[in-house]
């Protein structure tokens, strides 16, 4: 289901990935787009084709003049759709939280969105609508424990 998203100077067409080729597009996008992460350089793929068969995970992936340049990932719960990896070449940060939480909104209509962002990446967020509900905690268990 692909959208069109108005921008100033080139028009993004958003659409759902639904096949391998187009995951691994979206994830070299993502990874062009990131600050260098620690270790992940020249890792293997992080996004197993696998992800396309899960209801609960969807990737959106924004072309303009036909280049990837924009996307989110969207993991859903019962109550909530979590995004996350989100990029946006040429977008405005606070425009590019607009915008997905616009796509997200029309793939998943009324269900509450979520982000996990911090500093200037919270900001933003807050800029588009968003606001802080609670801290987060994350759980680690180390891979040799039994």
């Amino acid at each position: 289901m692909p959208w069109t998203t108005q921008r100033s100077h080139r028009p993004l067409r958003w659409a759902v990935v639904r096949d391998a080729p187009a995951l691994a597009a979206w994830e070299a996008a993502w990874r062009q787009q990131q600050e260098p992460i620690e270790g992940l350089g020249g890792s293997p793929r992080i996004f197993a084709e696998g992800l396309l068969r899960e209801p609960a995970v969807s990737f959106l992936a924004g072309y303009a003049d036909g280049t990837l340049t924009a996307g989110t990932a969207i993991t859903r719960s019962h109550s909530v759709a979590g995004l996350a990896c989100s990029f946006g070449a040429g977008l405005e940060p606070v425009e590019l939280q607009r915008t997905l939480a616009r796509r997200a909104q029309a793939l998943f209509p009324g269900t509450p969105l979520v982000g996990y962002e911090s500093g200037q990446a919270l900001r933003d967020a807050r800029a588009a609508g968003y606001w802080q509900g609670a801290a987060l905690r994350v759980w680690l268990r180390d891979a040799g424990l039994q």
